[in-house]
């Protein structure tokens, strides 16, 4: 009789001190947003003249990062503001 088992699982390493990475910057077409825990996050994008360029509530999660397509965004400096779980956190990233 020969027994056989398998699992699988993954694996994530992060900084815990950040409560979101903002990924990658600079972005040429797919902006990622990662958090520790499943969070229901509001995601504006504004850019260096003030327009809001994305505005959506997107669901996010340490394996499962939200993907914004900056594909058709003009180069340039954005602000990336992320609104969830009673915060409000600002990052600055650069499209190419």
């Amino acid at each position: 009789l020969q027994a056989k088992a398998e699992n699988t699982f993954r694996v994530l390493v992060r900084n815990e001190n950040n409560e979101i990475d903002v990924y990658p910057n600079p972005v040429r077409d797919t902006l990622n947003l990662r958090t520790g825990k499943e969070a229901d996050a509001q995601v504006l994008l504004i850019s260096s003249m003030g327009s809001t360029v994305f505005n959506e509530t997107i669901k996010i999660g340490p394996f499962d990062s939200a993907q914004i397509d900056m594909s058709s965004m003009n180069a340039g400096v954005y602000t990336v503001i992320i609104k969830f779980d009673g915060k409000e956190l600002k990052y600055n990233i650069t499209k190419i």
